[in-house]
């Protein structure tokens, strides 16, 4: 066996003993572990990548009740094994901007003990009554409103409540719940229901929040990447700019040279043919946009649903994710929800769908991806499962060949060289994607393996070794299709 050495010169006559550190000669594979970044509203520490650990950690760095702070909490509901980097974006700033306002009409006297629920997104905020407590309390009297007011001010949540005095009087009060952020991310779904047995004697009404107005800018957030590579990134802004930057980015990291798979993850909101308008809207590898017409914030849903997805990414790259349980957040009402054909549809159009049987689940993720650069119908990276695993195996080759072959030489076939001499030859490197490959296959990431070896093609051109080879990926069981014969 002959040993090469880095350090250390063989050829020495000074007497000693000389050992240096060596590289095992066997490749390893590309690790699967996936990088999230959310992207979000913060109300301190803005303008800045930060690796969170937990959900008080986030607390304490953005904000109590900042969309950041909500994204994160979400994100480790549903995943406890990895950490996060976040990027706090600043509220927009000038005349044009504002907070969104909701308000809680409160008015009459407990006739008993009882209990006031009312939902603020994913949230309950449950409010005891004592019999005889006044909706606004005069001197000594009990108060709904206040103890309303101290509910949810207590918690995480991401409004404030204040008495609006001016609209108030001694036995009404009015409630105004006012988002932490500005901007329309801002906006917090309010629901109470009516039918629920609390307390009688106090009529509760809900006014939901408007207002919520001011742009927002991603294009900082993306340049503080760099040369990072994120695989996951969640952001709560839907609007078009924001989305095309988005595109953009990953797109550029998915390039032959960078060799970064990304997908970029939003909810959209809207009813069905808006959602449809939405998504066809682009035609990318590198967006997957959610409907997320749900109880609670587009940008928790989504926080939560790229914690699942990164776990199961990083677990393995080519299961996909129909059935992954999203832990805090609310499902539709039975009557809002879609059809078959209409989930079909959206489907279609590039829009990913939920399930709200028993909780909300993932149903099927899909890019908004559906034409080539000719214009051609093409469905190879309409699954988001496609993109990530199409992504690594690229990769992980990459990977592979670096470890083995960064300082080699190119020579030709049919040459019997010397051992101690690093060349690499075509017939090498198709003996090294075949290899992969049998890997791959063995781990279930891919398929067809006696018709690729067919499609091979590697010439020497110089000093370039020019590859062209089949990757088929394996497929998914996501339909299954019977007939039962009596």
């Amino acid at each position: 066996m002959t040993v090469s050495f880095r350090e250390i010169n063989k050829n020495t006559l000074v007497p000693f003993l000389y050992l240096e550190f060596g590289k095992l000669s066997e490749a390893t594979s590309l690790p699967t572990d996936k990088r999230v970044l959310l992207i979000g509203n913060a109300l301190k520490n803005t303008g800045k990548l930060v690796e969170v650990f937990s959900e008080k950690q986030s607390k304490d760095t953005f904000g109590k009740g900042s969309i950041l702070h909500r994204m994160a909490k979400r994100f480790f509901e549903n995943n406890v094994t990895q950490s996060v980097r976040c990027y706090g974006v600043a509220d927009p700033t000038g005349a044009a901007a504002a907070a969104a306002v909701g308000k809680i009409n409160l008015s009459g006297r407990a006739s008993n003990n009882g209990e006031i629920k009312l939902t603020i997104g994913n949230d309950e905020v449950r409010v005891p009554v004592a019999n005889g407590a006044v909706a606004k309390a005069e001197e000594d009297e009990a108060s709904v409103s206040n103890d309303f007011i101290d509910a949810v001010n207590d918690l995480d949540l991401a409004v404030t409540a204040s008495l609006d005095e001016e609209n108030s009087t001694a036995t009404a009060g009015v409630i105004s719940l006012t988002a932490k952020n500005k901007g329309k991310a801002g906006k917090v779904k309010l629901a109470y229901d009516g039918r629920q047995k609390g307390v009688e004697g106090i009529a509760v009404s809900v006014r939901q929040m408007t207002g919520g107005t001011g742009n927002y800018d991603i294009a900082p957030a993306l340049a503080a990447i760099g040369a990072g590579h994120y695989h996951l990134i969640a952001m709560p802004y839907d609007d078009e700019d924001n989305l095309n930057k988005l595109d953009v980015f990953l797109a550029d990291k998915f390039s032959a040279e960078n060799l970064k798979e990304g997908i970029g993850f939003v909810g959209i909101e809207g009813n069905h043919s808006e959602l449809i308008t939405t998504a066809s809207k682009f035609n990318s590898k590198f967006l997957c946009l959610i409907d997320s017409n749900r109880p609670g914030p587009a940008y928790e849903l989504v926080s939560a649903l790229v914690a699942k997805v990164a776990k199961s990414v990083s677990d393995d790259p080519a299961l996909h994710y129909h059935a992954l349980h999203l832990k805090g957040i609310k499902e539709k009402k039975l009557e809002e929800t879609f059809n078959h054909l209409e989930n079909d549809a959206l489907l279609a159009n590039g829009v990913s769908i939920l399930d709200d049987d028993h909780g909300v689940r993932i149903k099927s993720l899909v890019t908004t991806y559906q034409r080539d650069e000719e214009g051609n119908q093409d469905d190879r990276f309409k699954e988001v499962v496609s993109v990530f695993l199409a992504g690594y195996l690229r990769a992980d080759f990459a990977h592979y060949l670096r470890q083995k072959y960064l300082r080699a030489k190119l020579g030709e076939d049919g040459v019997n060289y010397d051992p101690k001499q690093l060349v690499v030859t075509p017939v090498l490197i198709k003996g090294e994607w075949l290899a992969k490959y049998r890997e791959w296959l063995f781990k279930g990431y891919v398929q067809g393996y006696d018709e690729i070896k067919k499609n091979i093609s590697i010439t020497k051109d110089g000093d370039r070794l020019v590859f062209s080879a089949d990757l088929k990926m394996i497929n998914q069981l996501r339909i299954f299709l019977g007939k039962i014969n009596v």
